[in-house]
Parts: structure tokens; sequence; C-alpha cells
């Protein structure tokens, strides 16, 4: 019994684990595209600026 509860405990301990990470994940996705069209649209304009 004892050995089953430890189980569950562990797997419920890596689930957590793998949902934090996910999330940890995604947002950095989420910044670096973020990031990457700021430096994009920076540019862009630039770009814009110098041939006007």
């Amino acid at each position: 019994m004892k050995s089953a509860i430890q189980k569950n405990d562990v797997l419920a301990y890596l689930s957590r684990a793998f949902k934090k990470f996910l999330k940890f994940m995604i947002n950095k996705l989420i910044i670096a595209s973020l990031g990457k069209k700021k430096l994009i649209k920076c540019y862009f304009f630039k770009t814009i600026k110098w041939f006007y």
C-alpha cells in the first residue's frame, strides 16, 4: 500500500513539473517571437527611413 502511495506522489510531482516546464517553454517561445517581431519592425522602419 505504501509503495502505491509513493508511486502516485512521484507521478503527481512529475506531472506538475512537466506542466511547469511546458508553461515555461511556451512563455519563452512567445517572448522570443515577440522580440523577433520587434527587431523586424525596428529594422523595417530604419530601412524605410534610410530610403526616404
